[in-house]
Formats: C-alpha cells, structure tokens, sequence
C-alpha cells in the first residue's frame, strides 16, 4: 500500500452535515432522546403570542429585541423562535380552559391564575385607566383578566421554500379582544363531527393561524386569523402517530396535570383593545 492510500485509510468517515465523525453521528442517532424530558410535567411548555406595537421583540433599542420580528409576527416566549405572519402554524387542539389571571398593575408581571369563577370576582372593582377603559381591578391594585387557554401541538406552516416544523406543545392565551377568537374556535370544534355524527375529538383534525390586522376607531392592531384545513370538503385528519401523541397530552391537560412555562405579559400586550370592539 503507498502512503497516501495509508493516509487516507487512517482519516476516519465524517458525517457531512455536522462535521462530526460519522461513527459518532451513528451512536448519537441510536440514542436520539436520551436525558432529555418531554415530560410538559418536568419542561413547562411555552406561551405563542402575537407582537404588538408595545411588543419589545419589535422594538429596536429594547433588550428584548428580536432582528427581523415584525408586528404581526408570532412568537414563542421560551424558544424565541419568531414565525411570520403570513407563514403561520399548523394546529392540532388538545384543551380548553377558561381562566381568570391576575397580573400586577403597569404591566408590572405576572402574579397567578385563578378558576374563571374564582371568588375573587366578588372583591373586582371597574376602575378607570385613565383612557377611558374600565379595568377589573382587585384591592391590592391587581387586575383580573378574562383569558382563555388552548392547549396544543403547532409546527411551523410548510412554504415552497422550507417544510413544516417539528411538532411541539404550546399554550395560546387569548384575552380581551382575543376572546372572539377563542369563541370562533371553539365554534369550529362543536361542528366538527364524525361519520356516526358524533363530536370528534378536538385533536382529530388540523387547523390553521396566522395574524390578521384589525382597525376599529384609530386602534390598529392583530388578532388570530383561525381556520380548520380541509381537502376538499373534508377536513384534514391527523395521522395515526399524531393522534396518540395529541391524545395523551390532552389527557394530561384534561388532568391538570400540564405545567406551563411562567409567562412573560406578552399575552397582555395586545389586549389593551376592549371586547366591544371586536365582537
């Protein structure tokens, strides 16, 4: 053998994608998952929010800011992925739960969530915020917020110029003049039916989000664009994979049994608009 077929015997195989020794790669492929926890009982999942004008993603010379993020645009609270807003997500509904959340005045954070019948409603006074909206507010100078909660599994929409994401849980807090979204959804999921005429489950099927821009008297402002997808006339039925995962995380939803990651008050901005004006 000459030396340079020796030399080139001795260099080991490299996987061309990651650069790393492909007798590596191979045993990082056959323990694929090991020590990470997709438990949402031990990894609290993540808020999607919609950016608003108060956003900080959008806004420059925040810390927060985010190169490219874009009113409109949707964002994940833990990851920071920012997806734009004519791309969207792919949802498949897991949960419901309505809930009344409480946040300190001046956007100061957010401080716990209550049932939506909670008994704290009794001690809620209506106070002006000085712009002429009232504010349901508690004696510590709290606020409670009527929020609505959906649970599921998103991935990022498929575009001609990249496939859909991986599939991962979420919650999406809707509130304030996002609750008619959250009513047109839950909408859709009651008329969904199966060939007996039953209600299908709520994981049963896919749906569409995107952002859509709202104006009412001078406020401008986005708000869920939802659609159930369809082939044809049908609508378009998870596989058999997605349902046993979608089904097993709705079961632990329907528990309660779901940890949320803590929110950062990006469900609050956006919300400054009040139901009247949209429904």
């Amino acid at each position: 053998m000459s030396n340079k077929s020796a030399a080139a015997a001795s260099v080991p195989a490299v996987h061309k994608e990651s650069g790393l020794p492909a007798e590596m790669m191979d045993s990082m492929m056959a323990d694929a998952g090991m020590g990470v926890s997709t438990d949402p009982n031990e990894v609290g999942i993540p808020f999607l929010y919609i950016l608003q004008d108060l956003s900080p993603q959008v806004k420059k010379r925040d810390e927060a800011y985010i190169d490219g993020a874009e009113v409109g645009d949707i964002y994940n609270h833990i990851s920071k992925e920012v997806i734009p807003a004519a791309v969207g997500f792919d949802w498949i509904e897991v949960g419901f739960e309505p809930a009344q959340v409480e946040w300190k005045p001046d956007r100061g954070g957010f401080v716990a969530k209550h049932p939506h019948n909670t008994p704290l409603l009794q001690q809620v006074k209506q106070v002006d915020n000085g712009q002429g909206r009232m504010i349901p507010t508690l004696p510590s100078g709290n606020t409670l917020t009527e929020t609505k909660y959906h649970y599921g599994l998103y991935r990022r929409s498929a575009t001609a110029d990249a496939p859909a994401g991986q599939w991962e849980a979420a919650v999406i807090g809707m509130a304030s003049s996002m609750i008619k979204n959250s009513r047109e959804l839950e909408g859709m999921k009651k008329r969904l039916r199966l060939p007996n005429g039953a209600n299908a489950p709520a994981f049963a099927v896919y749906y569409s989000f995107k952002t859509l821009l709202v104006n009412k008297n001078n406020n401008d402002w986005f708000v869920w664009k939802i659609a159930m997808q369809t082939n044809g006339e049908q609508p378009r039925w998870v596989t058999s994979e997605e349902y046993r995962v979608s089904r097993e995380l709705a079961l632990q939803v329907a528990a309660g049994t779901v940890k949320t990651a803590a929110p950062d008050g990006g469900e609050q901005t956006g919300s400054e608009i009040p139901d009247e004006e949209v429904i």
